[in-house]
């Protein structure tokens, strides 16, 4: 082996490094070349690794988890929220005002008395319910969990939140129960973890949830305005595939109470605002006025679509329900809902006890404790609201998993 730069010397490989000790550390020239020896035979073959190597050296776990799923909390953010301290809830709906012996007595001769009138209502209850999770773990995997995880390289300390399924969507919420959070322990992630599936479940229970079918459950959005007694309006549904907006702008009109905002499955909204951005494409349904400002149908960003009946915010939640038609097409139901009326929300959820970690009383050698609330949802004046039921052309697809 030849070295022109007493500067360089070789390592075990016969590779040329920088001598450190001479001439206050100078690199040596690149354009030196150096020999390379004969690489020794390597006995046995194939190399098998020490016996002992995986016990010495564990390959580490990296402490950040991730959420590879999706999660849902539109609606449960969309909806405003009341408080009471009472079990159940009681309003009374004012339904029926006229003359006694009907609209014709209105009028009166000179003289006589003006006819006499009656009302009538009917009262309604909505049992609030509770909803929840549990868990029970040991003090001993609560400590053991603390050492691993603070260690900061064998133990989940870091948890990444799931995808909210309503990101980029129009009429969808881009913000999930967490994006990132550190966990100290067993304990903190469970509590995490917990958090978000109530909250997740919540949000289901309000567009799913069934009363008749579970006596533990509130009605949903779903279930309430699809009773008949309840009086929503509805419409005769024609399955052609294709949505109209023209047919849906009657559909908004032919009641004397008009919506504020329309909720649906994110697929259908989106089929929606199709509709109404090719209803002013170009400019053919611009509507004027004197003052030189105008309404375009179509896409709004902020979550909105101008509508015959005004601009309506739209609610996209995954959890509204479509059915494959297995034609290329799938059928959906989408909601048209006034929020409120003078200043007194129709739509809202109710809360006695509102959602909270209470750990339990410890037992022996573990502890448990639970994420609760107790809550309903309430829709009044249900002939306020709409459901109209139509077909998309599209599919239903399912690709991460959901939580719940």
């Amino acid at each position: 082996m030849t070295i022109n730069n007493p500067l360089s010397t070789p390592d075990i490989a016969g590779e040329r490094v920088l001598d450190l000790g001479g001439s206050h550390g100078q690199e040596f020239e690149s354009e030196i070349a150096v020999q390379r020896t004969t690489d020794p035979v390597i006995l046995p073959q194939p190399y098998v690794s020490p016996a002992d190597f995986a016990a010495q050296y564990p390959t580490p776990l990296d402490p950040t988890e991730v959420i590879a799923m999706c999660e849902e909390i539109t609606v449960w953010q969309a909806l405003p929220e009341d408080t009471t301290a009472l079990q159940a809830y009681t309003w009374r709906e004012l339904n029926s005002l006229a003359f006694t012996s009907g609209s014709a007595y209105i009028s009166f001769a000179d003289g006589e008395c003006p006819e006499e009138y009656t009302h009538d209502g009917e009262n309604t209850t909505v049992p609030l319910k509770n909803i929840g999770a549990k868990k029970t773990l040991s003090i001993s995997d609560i400590m053991h969990s603390r050492a691993v995880a603070g260690a900061n390289w064998h133990g989940i300390n870091q948890l990444v939140g799931a995808i909210p399924a309503g990101e980029g969507v129009p009429g969808g919420s881009d913000v999930g129960t967490f994006e990132q959070e550190h966990v100290a322990d067993v304990k903190e992630k469970e509590v995490r973890l917990s958090m978000t599936l109530v909250l997740n479940g919540w949000d289901n229970l309000l567009v799913n949830g069934d009363v008749d079918n579970n006596s533990l459950e509130f009605d949903g959005i779903v279930n309430r305005l699809g009773d008949v007694a309840c009086g929503a309006n509805t419409n005769d549904n024609s399955a052609s595939g294709t949505f109209s907006a023209i047919s849906f702008d009657r559909f908004l009109a032919e009641t004397c109470a008009k919506p504020t905002h329309i909720f649906g499955s994110p697929q259908a909204m989106q089929e929606v605002l199709s509709a109404y951005f090719q209803l002013g494409y170009q400019g053919s349904q611009i509507v004027n006025f004197s003052t030189g400002d105008r309404i375009v149908p179509g896409f709004n960003f902020a979550g909105f679509v101008n509508t015959g009946v005004g601009r309506l915010a739209v609610v996209a939640d995954n959890n509204f329900p479509s059915a494959d038609m297995g034609t290329g097409a799938f059928q959906s139901i989408v909601y048209a809902l006034r929020m409120n009326h003078n200043g007194v929300p129709l739509v809202y959820k109710l809360t006695q006890i509102p959602l909270a970690l209470k750990d339990l009383v410890p037992g022996c050698t573990a502890i448990s404790f639970e994420v609760w609330a107790k809550t309903a949802l309430i829709i009044k004046h249900c002939c306020a609201h709409g459901a109209y039921t139509t077909q998309f052309t599209g599919r239903i697809q399912t690709t991460c998993p959901t939580i719940g």
